[in-house]
Order: structure tokens, then sequence, then C-alpha cells
């Protein structure tokens, strides 16, 4: 019998991962004050959390990678832009954003189907 499979059995799903990042910014973010020297191990610390946490949902055949900026607001805007090359029937992402008066982080989930 062959176990060819040409969709995951279980997909990337946005809504639980999207839950997930809000859970874990507002935790890790919500007492925090901006220092940039603190800044990357910050960074590092909640996308290995995000990331764990997504992995534990157990997405049939995806590759998860996440990222995390954290950029100091000092009256200006930001601007940021994304580009993948993918399966647009089963890759996706999500990005969440948190703000505050000192800084803005930004963290994205993308769900790689690697078969």
């Amino acid at each position: 019998m062959s176990t060819y499979q040409l969709a995951p059995r279980r997909p990337f799903n946005i809504e639980q991962v999207i839950k997930i990042l809000h859970e874990v910014m507002e935790t890790h973010l919500s007492t925090v004050k901006y220092e940039p020297a603190a800044c990357p191990q910050l960074c590092a610390h909640i996308t290995r959390n995000v990331r764990e946490k997504v992995k534990a949902m157990n997405f049939d055949r995806y590759k998860i990678v996440v990222t995390c900026s954290i950029f100091q607001k000092e009256n200006q805007g930001l601007h940021v832009g994304l580009r993948c090359l993918w399966d647009p029937q089963h890759d996706n992402y999500v990005s969440e954003s948190y703000e505050t008066t000192q800084f803005i982080a930004l963290t994205c989930v993308y769900g790689i189907y690697h078969d």
C-alpha cells in the first residue's frame, strides 16, 4: 500500500497560532521597558517559546520558522515587507505586533509544508 501523501493530515491552523502569539507576547512584553542590550536575548526567548508551543500542536509535516524583532519608537512609523516563495495551498504565516510607548515588537510564524 502506498503511503505517498499530497496534503497534510493536520494543516497549519492560523487561529490557534494567533492565540499563541498573542499570549506569549503579552506575557513577555507587558512589563518590559526598552533596553537595546536586552532585546536580542528577549527576542530569542520569545521565538523559542513560540516555536515550542506551535510545535507542540503537531502540525503534520510542517517546518515552523519564527522571527521576532523589537524596534524603539522615536516618533516614526514602521513598514515591514515580507517575501517568500511557497505553496499557497499549504504554506502560511501569522504575524502579531505588540506596541508600547517605548517600542514595537513584531513576531512572525511561518508554517512551511515539507513533504
